[in-house]
């Protein structure tokens, strides 16, 4: 039985490892050019050079990322859970004690 699921195993780590090379990627098309031209590029066809200049965002950008960032819908999971931590902490009776100076300072006597 272990020998049957090791060549499953085996079996589908083959099968994934031929999947990437049947991704390619897609040329973009000329207007004039025919269906087959996409298909199969020819080697002395030019790509336009990308304009990568930086733009500062607007004021109203800024506003929307800061208003999106503070009520979105990310922050609200993790107020979900810091809140259902709480109440757990609450619940069960083992309240958090802050950490104080006597407990950072190793002359001093421990408390235990």
């Amino acid at each position: 039985m272990k020998m049957r699921g090791l060549m499953l195993l085996l079996l589908a780590i083959a099968g994934l490892t031929v999947l990437p090379p049947l991704a390619m990627a897609q040329s973009l098309a000329d207007s004039g050019d025919s269906s087959s031209a996409a298909v199969l590029p020819s080697a002395g066809t030019t790509h336009p050079q990308l304009a990568l200049t930086y733009t500062r965002p607007t004021e109203k950008t800024k506003l929307h990322n800061y208003f999106f960032d503070t009520f979105g819908p990310y922050p609200a999971p993790r107020l979900r859970l810091a809140l259902t931590k709480r109440k757990a902490l609450r619940q069960s009776g083992n309240k958090a004690r802050r950490a104080t100076a006597s407990d950072l300072d190793p002359t001093s006597p421990s408390q235990d």
